[in-house]
């Protein structure tokens, strides 16, 4: 479904990281204004964070990821993310 009016501000907008969307196509990008009314400041601002959190997380090389050595120590299977510091006392 093409994004009609509405997109091409929108594109305009984020012309700046398109490159490092995971998808470009119209139906990527009506999603995020889906998700925000079409409200396109709001849908631009969500777009960015989302983009910020990829790159704070290292999504793009998610299937290089090793589990810490402490998992295997501690019998952990590695899908069980480790929580933060001070969270949980471990004996």
């Amino acid at each position: 479904m093409p994004l009609g009016g509405t997109g091409l501000p929108f594109r305009e907008k984020l012309k700046d990281v398109l490159p490092s969307l995971p998808a470009q196509d119209d139906y990527f990008l009506l999603k995020w204004l889906r998700a925000r009314a079409f409200d396109l400041p709001k849908a631009e601002a969500m777009l960015r964070k989302h983009l910020e959190v990829r790159k704070y997380m290292d999504a793009d090389n998610i299937i290089a990821w090793e589990p810490p050595e402490v998992c295997p120590q501690r019998g952990l299977s590695p899908c069980v993310p480790l929580s933060p510091p001070g969270v949980h006392k471990v004996p």
